[in-house]
């Protein structure tokens, strides 16, 4: 067994705090995340319905957003299946 310095060796509170961080910069924010791609798909809606009964350049602004939206939830799904 390797035994690390007392410089080296964390506390809980340090190694918690460090996977949150880590959680952080993986994209996995739950609350957050969720409110982010939620926001995201309700403005998708909106844009196209006002595309379709309003202005047509909507139209294209909200497929613009439905695409975002759509790699927003593929890139979460694939990253939970990768670890």
């Amino acid at each position: 067994m390797t035994t690390f310095p007392e410089s080296v060796r964390l506390t809980a509170r340090e190694r918690r705090q460090l996977r949150g961080i880590e959680r952080g910069l993986d994209g996995r924010s739950g609350t957050a995340g969720r409110l982010l791609r939620a926001g995201l798909d309700a403005t998708t809606l909106a844009l196209v319905a006002a595309g379709i009964f309003v202005d047509l350049p909507w139209l294209f602004a909200g497929c613009v957003a439905g695409n975002l939206a759509a790699c927003l939830h593929l890139d979460r799904r694939t990253r939970r299946t990768q670890c």
